[in-house]
């Protein structure tokens, strides 16, 4: 069963990645919904997502050096279905994501 609050979905973000990365965060405008402090290439953490959708930014800086890479970002709120995303980069991620889960 999905968590919902009155103010939307509280949402699982996975975040794995080919190469290290120094940080990674999810965005809404400004404001910062998790943030992964590194070197890693892999992390986890929960934020409150929209339930009818929004537009979030992907952002991430990977080690120096790092060739042209991915990051797999997984969102799952509970029951509903997972939104994969696999957003390519190198050197930094700065990427405009559309996420909208489905009931």
């Amino acid at each position: 069963m999905a968590l919902e609050s009155a103010e939307g979905w509280v949402t699982d973000v996975s975040v794995v990645a080919v190469h290290e990365f120094v940080w990674m965060e999810l965005r809404r405008g400004d404001e910062v919904l998790g943030r992964i402090e590194g070197p890693e290439r892999e992390g986890e953490f929960e934020c409150l997502l929209e339930k009818h959708g929004e537009v979030l930014v992907v952002a991430a800086e990977f080690v120096e050096g790092t060739p042209e890479t991915a990051m797999k970002v997984t969102l799952w709120a509970g029951a509903m279905p997972e939104i994969v995303l696999n957003i390519w980069g190198e050197g930094e991620l700065l990427e405009e994501v559309e996420v909208k889960f489905h009931e």
